[in-house]
């Protein structure tokens, strides 16, 4: 988590590409996601900062608004509830731990809520020179960073804290500098530090023992967890740009950000990272104007996009929001300028159009499949027949009428059409197992009958 006497000269560091000078100056390499909706929350007013998202909910995301009211909203921009009132700290950092809401201010108080709102504590860790970082939880408590000068020396804070806010522990680093650090679904502490050794990408356990060491030679200022390792922004003197680190601290790939854009010249800074299935969506700001850029899982670019808006242009990017879908959740803020003609805050959903399928069953039996899906999606589903019945025949059929190739293993590629999945289910014959014995019977009569009347025709004739 990067801290404020930091964040000045990573901002004034950071060298970007001509090539996005503005949004407009598309380099499309693969299709962009369309805008879903927006969200306005804007005002004349100078010091209006309308509704900035402070965290993910798992089913939604939370905000404070103008008024400092906390509310939860779902992923569709639909409001939930009204979580606090009135919060009027300066927040730093929020997560959602089950049922409770933290948020560490940037004077470095933690407090914990449950999502009705009841203050569960308020823990104020606050000392002289006091810069907060951010809170991360895990099964037993949660950790928090600070860091403060004492008596002319500098020292950055780790500390690990359990469910009530109690210290449990902490880790100074008196002898470098912590530039960002994360706690990973894995319970490891993920961190970049400098110290005598240099620049290096270390992890911990959530005892602060050591683990692993990996010298990497950039100024890590910010790391983000992926499904397969990290992704680190680095920021040092005359270039910036992404390395790409394995779950074991092995560098993958590294770039700087001129080696994804042609011709990289410009100041630019990069706010957040959301991981998609088939790479990242980097968001931040240029000249003030937001700017979204997605790269491939090597760091190739996909594509560069931005934001415009016909009133209202003026909104560098804060955080990205990134759904099991692909579909993300961008927030971003008005920065107060005298150029501006308002100021306040939008959402932005992005993603891709969703199709609809269907299905069309004869007969008796059920079908299991997602109802929507994207275009270049594969589509499992399965049909299962009821007792007395067999699946005779199943196809996909395109909105167009177009027959869909299915595999063996029941999935197809989803068109950029909605689908049917057409199922015929059908009776199964079976052999009654008293047929046999029935016809036994029959012959059994009939050879008693075909006897009794020999019998008989045999004494009449001997009589006559």
């Amino acid at each position: 988590m990067k801290k404020k006497h930091k964040i000045v000269f990573i901002v004034s560091s950071i060298l970007i590409f001509v090539g996005i000078l503005l949004p407009t100056n598309v380099i499309a390499k693969e299709e962009k996601p369309e805008l879903k909706w927006e969200q306005f929350d804007m005002n004349d007013s100078y010091n209006y900062r309308g509704n900035e998202i402070i965290c993910d909910a798992g089913d939604g995301y939370i905000t404070i608004n103008n008024s400092n009211e906390i509310t939860k909203y779902n992923y569709d921009g639909e409001k939930e509830k009204i979580i606090i009132k009135e919060f009027n700290d300066s927040i730093n950092s929020a997560l959602v731990d089950g049922d409770y809401l933290l948020i560490y201010t940037e004077d470095s108080v933690l407090y914990k809520y449950s999502l009705n709102g009841e203050l569960i504590f308020k823990k104020d860790f606050e000392d002289e020179y006091n810069y907060s970082g951010g809170v991360y939880t895990y099964s037993d408590g949660y950790f928090i960073d600070y860091d403060y000068y004492d008596r002319g020396k500098h020292y950055d804070i780790i500390v690990k804290l359990d469910k009530e806010g109690n210290v449990v522990n902490t880790y100074s680093f008196d002898a470098g500098d912590l530039y960002a650090y994360i706690l990973n679904n894995d319970n490891q502490l993920v961190l970049s530090i400098q110290n005598f050794n240099g620049f290096e990408f270390v992890i911990m356990d959530l005892n602060f023992n050591i683990l692993s060491t990996k010298k990497i030679d950039l100024r890590v200022v910010d790391i983000f967890e992926l499904k397969d390792g990290y992704l680190g922004y680095f920021s040092d003197n005359n270039f910036s740009g992404l390395i790409k680190i394995d779950k074991e601290g092995n560098i993958i790939w590294q770039k700087t950000l001129d080696n994804i854009i042609e011709d990289a010249s410009d100041r630019t800074f990069l706010s957040d990272v959301g991981e998609v299935s088939d790479g990242y969506v980097l968001v931040g700001e240029h000249n003030y104007l937001p700017v979204f850029i997605k790269i491939d899982l090597n760091g190739n670019l996909l594509y560069v996009d931005g934001y415009m808006n016909d009133k209202y242009s003026d909104f560098p990017v804060g955080k990205i929001i990134t759904l099991d879908n692909d579909d993300y959740i961008i927030n971003l803020t008005m920065k107060v300028n005298m150029y501006s003609s308002g100021f306040g805050s939008v959402i932005l959903k992005y993603g891709y159009k969703d199709y609809k399928i269907t299905t069309n069953i004869e007969g008796k039996g059920s079908v299991s499949v997602s109802s929507t899906g994207k275009e270049g999606e594969t589509i499992s589903y399965s049909a299962t027949p009821d007792d007395g019945y067999e699946l005779k025949s199943i196809k996909v059929v395109s909105a167009s009428g177009k027959e869909i190739e299915t595999t063996d293993d029941n999935t197809f590629i989803l068109p950029n059409e909605d689908v049917t999945i057409e199922v015929e289910f059908v009776k199964v014959l079976t052999e009654n197992p008293n047929t046999g014995n029935t016809i036994l019977l029959m012959i059994g009569i009939s050879l008693v009958i075909v006897l009794s009347t020999l019998i008989t025709l045999y004494y009449r004739k001997r009589i006559h």
